[in-house]
């Protein structure tokens, strides 16, 4: 179903009219809903005539490298006294 930019004006000018007739403290809400109508006319206008924007942001892919480190291999400490492999034999 598609909307005419007449109903689109049709209804800024009902929502003026509200916002008009509203208290200060409700009149934003009706002005941020005609502004937010406003961004859709002229955003489907644009479209219509080929002239979308497009905002493109260039890639520039992060390149990670690893840290090695390489500890030497070091043989465990061989202990006359002790019972076995286990850290909890004494």
């Amino acid at each position: 179903m598609e909307i005419t930019s007449e109903k689109v004006l049709d209804k800024m000018d009902e929502l003026i009219h509200k916002a008009k007739m509203a208290p200060a403290e409700k009149r934003n809400g009706y002005l941020i809903a005609v502004q937010s109508l406003i961004d859709l006319v002229i955003s489907d206008h644009t479209k219509a005539e080929g002239q979308t924007v497009k905002k493109t942001v260039p890639y520039n892919p992060i390149q990670q490298t690893n840290p090695t480190v390489s500890l030497p291999q070091e043989e465990p400490v061989k202990m006359e006294d002790a019972n076995g492999d286990s850290l909890l034999d004494f």
